[in-house]
């Protein structure tokens, strides 16, 4: 049985974010899973303040899954901005494994672009037979290629593939920021989620009857949120912080959340006229 929230910020782990879900529409239209797409998700940070959008990742998937690039951006401090950039090539497979990929990290000035010095890293991993060997421009590490295993980013497109209903979990060494291995985690499906979104906070007028008489009082309420359903996945296993993946009718993951971090797909940029 799905479990049914009527309101969003009592809705764990999605409620520590729910002011970066005012006015939410989940995109229509036919999705892919295991086609080409390309998407973007906000970067959202959680404090005593509240949530606050801090950077955000544009992830596009090509040649049924064989290739993935990845661009993620988060302003820093000084008015710099910090920025990564990878290209993976994949298998084709559950866990879309990595065979090769290089990573590119920089911090630039936001006004203009420009490299501040020192600060450009490039990192290549390649898979070897039984080895996986991951370089930069000062050291070169040999590690036993696991058995089975995958980068951080690749986790959003796995779950957008991932039967919406119990399944055999999957596990894995995580290879996190791309050259951290992390073994033994879990992916396995969680829950279905059906709640309300699409809508914002808004004030409004209600009657409390009194022993004599009645007042009229102004209370918070919502407006134009419409039901979704959601096939929530997570990810456990030591060294990582469990992950949450929000998946919706349509196969498009929509929101992952991981301790006080969280990110939410944003909608498609205008097409040109």
């Amino acid at each position: 049985m799905p479990l049914t929230h009527s309101d969003l910020a009592d809705t764990f782990p999605l409620g520590v974010i729910a002011n970066q879900l005012e006015n939410f529409q989940v995109p229509l239209g036919d999705f892919d899973p295991v086609g080409d797409w390309e998407q973007t998700y906000a970067q959202v940070t959680v404090g005593q303040a509240g949530s606050a959008r801090v950077g955000q990742v544009r992830l596009r998937r090509q040649q049924g899954g064989t290739l993935f690039h990845v661009e993620y951006e988060k302003p820093g401090a000084a008015g710099s901005l910090h920025r990564e950039t990878a290209d993976v090539t994949c298998v084709a497979d559950a866990l879309s494994t990595p065979t090769h990929w290089t990573l590119r990290c920089e911090t630039v000035t936001a006004a203009d672009g420009k490299l501040v010095p020192d600060t450009r890293i490039e990192k290549t991993g390649t898979v070897k037979g039984d080895v996986l060997e991951i370089a930069d421009s000062r050291a070169r590490r040999k590690l036993p290629k696991p058995a089975a295993f995958t980068l951080n980013w690749l986790l959003f497109d796995v779950v957008q593939r991932l039967p919406r209903e119990p399944f055999e979990p999957l596990r894995f060494t995580l290879l996190d920021d791309f050259d951290q291995p992390k073994p033994n985690l879990t992916l396995a499906f969680w829950q279905t989620t059906e709640l309300l979104l699409g809508g914002k906070r808004v004030q409004q007028q209600a009657w409390e009857q009194l022993e004599k008489g009645r007042v009229r009082r102004t209370v918070w309420g919502r407006e134009g949120d419409q039901p979704v359903r959601l096939a929530a996945y997570s990810l456990l296993g030591p060294g990582t912080v469990p992950w949450a993946y929000h998946v919706g009718d349509h196969g498009r993951l929509l929101f992952a959340t991981a301790g006080l971090e969280a990110y939410v797909l944003q909608p498609p940029p205008p097409k040109a006229p």
